[in-house]
């Protein structure tokens, strides 16, 4: 039982290391299972740090295994304000091109949500032009992929033709709807947090400018561009590094 305990904890942090969008879904949900797990993990560690029997030393090694492999996961992988700023400037034209044909694509009055981990849809969220609530797919995406994409009026060339763009880009989600004021396109997972471009179609009101500014988990880049930070369900919702950005810009 403690072999299990230890190498669970090990797949929960490679799935986060890896942004496995269900696996992270799922570990969120069940809080009361996963958080459990982690602290029994650690008990076995401190208990093994005796280092008496084999057990004892297996126990303790894949404890520093985990460790290592936790700390550097979540270190390895960061993303800053800077770092969104010098993606945006180097990759404009494609991220606004891709946000405008997506908005175009759909039906009036729809909404749609894709996400892909490599080649696999991850994430296929609809509504259509009459619905109230949004249709949420996760396991079921790929197979239900056809039927989704007829909800918002996408055919197979231009899902593939939004999917090929994403690649390129190297981003993983794009989400809008028909008359939405704008595109939110995914940048990046780190861990549980969630990086996007949040891209107007035309430019912010000094209102909406100011409330982007003064909202923790965004940061205004222009009047055209919002950096969105989303924590998921455990943490700090402020963007990080917003003050110290803000105070240089």
């Amino acid at each position: 039982m403690k072999y299990i305990v230890m190498v669970l904890v090990t797949i929960l942090i490679y799935s986060l290391w890896k942004t496995d969008v269900t696996i992270i879904f799922l570990a969120a949900a069940l809080f009361f299972i996963t958080i459990p797990l982690v602290i029994a993990s650690l008990v076995i560690f401190i208990k093994s740090c005796r280092l008496r029997t084999l057990n004892q030393r297996i126990l303790f090694g894949i404890g520093i295994f985990n460790i290592l492999f936790f700390l550097f996961s979540f270190l390895s992988e960061k993303c800053s304000p800077e770092q969104m700023a010098g993606f945006y400037e180097d990759n404009k034209v494609e991220l606004n091109a891709l946000a405008a044909y997506t908005h175009k694509a759909l039906i009036p009055k729809s909404t749609l949500t894709l996400e892909f981990e490599d080649d696999t849809i991850a994430i296929f969220h609809v509504k259509a032009p009459h619905d109230t609530l949004i249709s949420q797919h996760w396991d079921d995406a790929n197979v239900k992929r056809d039927s989704l994409m007829k909800v918002v009026g996408l055919s197979q060339e231009e899902l593939e033709h939004i999917k090929a763009k994403l690649k390129n880009l190297g981003c993983i989600s794009i989400s809008t709807d028909s008359h939405s004021e704008y595109t939110e396109i995914g940048y990046k997972r780190v861990g549980m947090g969630m990086y996007s471009f949040i891209l107007y179609h035309r430019a912010m009101t000094p209102k909406e400018y100011k409330a982007y500014r003064e909202g923790e988990e965004f940061i205004p880049y222009n009047k055209y561009v919002v950096f969105e930070f989303g924590q998921g369900a455990f943490g700090d919702l402020t963007f990080p590094g917003k003050e110290e950005y803000l105070r240089k810009h």
